[in-house]
């Protein structure tokens, strides 16, 4: 299963370039995604390339924004109104595709730049909630105007990307896909909630001052839910910690050394002997306990 985002700024004046670069690559992506169509009702380009469906949203009272959906005509699908926003900080279209088993959900995004972050995501997650509790697999990708290479210095973006990773989502594009003489970002990006084989990556190409990032994945893919991973741990609370020091307090190690004298005189049996008891205290004080893994949420980034 392969999809394409790609931000048009005007797909009527970028048309014929996006279909360029698409002849150009060896693949027929199942979905285009698009966002800064620019387009009005009454500006649609006459064929929306071959063997395509078109759905979309556009802005009533103003220029520029916009996303869309371009979906092979092999596919039956269903728009997703209650899914979608489309308001000054948040414009979504989602769709429910048919396929075997469970039902794949497409979203596309933009955020206009510019736009309260948080406002922003309170909107996404309300969708995020509604496909959590469905259990669908699931796939958001757009221009999110939120660079998360900042994740570590900016709370809004560390909140939207943990958004995502809460909702068993996982990022796909790791390197920038905007790209300009004094800067880069990574503002674009492909969301996935399914564990599937998957090939990603950005596009090289200057249909606009963003990169088209692309993603091939397994089809069909479900959502796996891995087993619970329990572990067996010795409990560590500072009460436990207490009391160890106190049992360790009461220890007559002078016992033991001349002990060792009277009867053995070796060094070693010394050792042995410091460590058995230090040991079985320490068991006694951190008893062992069979206790949940917990995944870390930010698997995706590093320190």
């Amino acid at each position: 299963f392969s999809i394409l985002h790609i931000n048009c700024r005007s797909l009527q004046r970028n048309y014929t370039e996006i279909e360029i670069v698409l002849k150009q690559i060896n693949c027929q992506f199942k979905i285009l995604a698009l966002t800064e169509t620019w387009l009005s009702s009454n500006n649609l380009p006459p064929n929306m390339f071959n063997d395509y469906i078109f759905i979309g949203s556009e802005r009533k009272d103003k220029r520029g924004g916009g996303v869309g959906l371009c979906i092979h005509n092999q596919y039956k699908f269903k728009p997703r109104p209650d899914l979608s926003v489309f308001d000054n900080s948040c414009e979504t279209q989602f769709i429910e595709i048919s396929k075997p088993n469970k039902n794949l959900i497409i979203g596309v995004c933009y955020r206009p730049p510019n736009q309260n972050i948080n406002d922003f995501n309170a909107k996404l997650g309300v969708a995020l909630d509604l496909i959590d509790n469905e259990r669908k697999d699931c796939i958001i990708l757009g221009d999110f105007n939120i660079d998360i290479k900042k994740v570590d210095s900016c709370n809004p973006v560390s909140e939207f990307l943990e958004s995502f990773v809460s909702h068993s989502f996982e990022p796909l594009i790791s390197s920038p896909t905007r790209i300009s003489d004094t800067s880069c970002s990574l503002i674009d990006n492909i969301f996935v909630n399914s564990n599937c084989d998957v090939l990603s990556g950005t596009i090289i190409s200057d249909i606009s001052d963003h990169l088209p990032v692309f993603a091939l994945l397994n089809y069909p893919f479900t959502l796996k839910h891995d087993k619970p991973n329990y572990i067996n741990k010795r409990i560590k609370r500072e009460e436990n910690i207490n009391l160890f020091i106190e049992k360790l307090s009461k220890v007559d190690f002078d016992a033991i050394v001349q002990n060792n004298i009277i009867y053995f005189n070796d060094p070693n049996k010394v050792y042995d002997d410091f460590v058995d008891k230090v040991l079985d205290i320490y068991k006694s004080c951190f008893p062992v306990k069979r206790v949940l893994v917990k995944h870390n949420k930010n698997m995706w980034f590093s320190e």
